[in-house]
């Protein structure tokens, strides 16, 4: 990563603890903003070490939305949505029909008119 990534990176985690301070109200989130931005700002080590700690949170946190956020809506959301189609008998997809015919096609005999192409969606 160069060095204008991780000033960039810096800007952001000072921006964001400002951010939440002032919903928050909470001064220890100005004072570390103070320090990052401050110990950034004086030493390139620290900076780097400071990006690499963020980078690290970043990675937990792609974690955490690919794995237990996905599940949870998966197990949430759609399972009880395939439930209620099951239990009604409903087939939105139509696959009952596509099994009995081995096809994907479905045959349309429509006459095409100027009002079908002014509204397409």
């Amino acid at each position: 990563m160069d060095k204008s990534k991780k000033t960039e990176a810096i800007l952001v985690i000072v921006a964001g603890l400002i951010i939440f301070h002032l919903i928050f109200k909470l001064k220890v989130l100005l004072t570390v903003a103070l320090a990052v931005a401050v110990l950034s700002l004086m030493s390139d080590f620290i900076r780097d070490k400071i990006v690499w700690l963020w980078m690290k949170l970043a990675e937990v946190l792609g974690y955490i939305n690919g794995k237990i956020l996905l599940s949870l809506i998966f197990f949430l959301i759609l399972t009880p949505v395939a439930f209620i189609f099951k239990l009604t008998g409903k087939d939105p997809m139509q696959r009952k029909r596509r099994k009995q015919s081995h096809s994907f096609y479905i045959e349309r005999n429509h006459t095409y008119t100027k009002e079908d192409l002014e509204f397409i969606w």
